[in-house]
């Protein structure tokens, strides 16, 4: 019909007669990824360990059990994220539900882990080997910005 309908530039794809770079698509990216801990070892369920990545915005998911070192005193640390963490640190990264607790991460910036911290008796704690039995399972989501 004579107007322009699609463009793409170097800010990406714009529809219409807009021009705002702001109002570009953002990439999208979809995949798994392979969680792990820093200390010890940990199953992860089959099929469950995704994510998804629409611009900077990471939503990862997992299910994590049979933790090998449940008599350590070495914090729970989740590591193998698809993408680092941008800086400013999220502080919460994400949250996860067991068959023992909630707890919530907190994610360092430009890293690839995060911790994994409860409620407990003092206030918040990180969570360490030996509060978690060996059939603990965590149902995982996180959700965080990165610059990749």
């Amino acid at each position: 019909g004579g107007a322009q309908r699609l463009r793409i530039d170097s800010d990406g794809l714009k529809f219409g007669s807009d021009t705002a770079a702001a109002n570009a698509l953002d990439d999208y990216e979809e995949g798994t990824w392979t969680p792990a801990t820093y200390s010890g070892t940990v199953a992860t369920a089959t099929g469950t360990a995704v994510y998804h990545k629409i611009g900077g915005l990471v939503i990862a998911s997992c299910r994590l059990s049979s933790f090998s070192d449940t008599s350590g005193s070495d914090h729970i640390r989740i590591t193998g994220l698809p993408f680092r963490i941008k800086s400013p640190a999220n502080k919460n990264a994400g949250y996860a539900w067991s068959n023992e607790a909630t707890v919530f991460f907190y994610g360092q910036p430009n890293e690839t882990q995060v911790w994994l911290y409860h409620n407990g008796s003092s206030g918040f704690q990180d969570v360490v080997y030996s509060e978690v039995s060996s059939d603990t399972q965590y149902m995982c989501l996180f959700i965080y910005f990165t610059d990749q």
